[in-house]
């Protein structure tokens, strides 16, 4: 347990300097977005934890009627959001076409020290809209040993946080415009 909390702890001080880091180019998003790009062109490069998934499917909680910039300004500013450095990369293929992650952000209802975060992910539509992906999970800096097993994962909190704050400009479709892995 002791080292679960040094971990959590070393997490914490990795994310809030990578997000000051970051900040003059854009933000950490940016930075995520080169490293997909960068592991999308050079496969080998993926190794252990340092990988490019699709988001699951079961995460897909709808479509923001905003574009990219805008929603991340807006779960950044309005919403309590932080941005997530610390998190899995993620695309996917939409008919043919890689869709790079264009934000990963997460909020902490109880603090950094709480139980729980949600994490949301935002991938553009191409028509100038925002398709995100979201869920409940362990804090990182709290257990991250847990979390990054994906113990308590839920998807339908996620999407019920989103639907509290964003509202009807969240349109939920049967599924993503997602068609396969990147």
């Amino acid at each position: 347990m002791r080292r679960d909390v040094l971990l959590g702890r070393l997490l914490l001080a990795l994310s809030v300097a990578a997000r000051w880091l970051f900040a003059p180019v854009g933000g950490t998003w940016r930075v995520r977005r080169w490293l997909s790009q960068l592991l999308h062109a050079f496969p080998s490069l993926r190794r252990g934890p340092i990988g490019l998934h699709a988001p699951p499917e079961v995460e897909y909680a709808g479509t923001w009627t905003v574009s990219p910039a805008t929603a991340r300004r807006r779960l950044l500013t309005e919403f309590g959001c932080s941005e997530l450095p610390i998190a899995q990369l993620q695309a996917y293929d939409r008919n043919g076409t890689t869709v790079f992650e264009a934000g990963s952000v997460a909020v902490w209802p109880d603090g950094y020290r709480g139980r729980w975060q949600l994490h949301v992910r935002l991938f553009p539509t191409g028509n100038g809209r925002t398709e995100l992906w979201a869920h409940r999970e362990l804090n990182l800096f709290v257990s991250p040993t847990d979390h990054r097993a994906g113990r308590c994962l839920d998807p339908d909190a996620g999407e019920r946080w989103l639907r509290r704050h964003i509202g009807a400009e969240l349109r939920r479709n049967a599924r993503s415009s997602m068609t396969g892995p990147p």
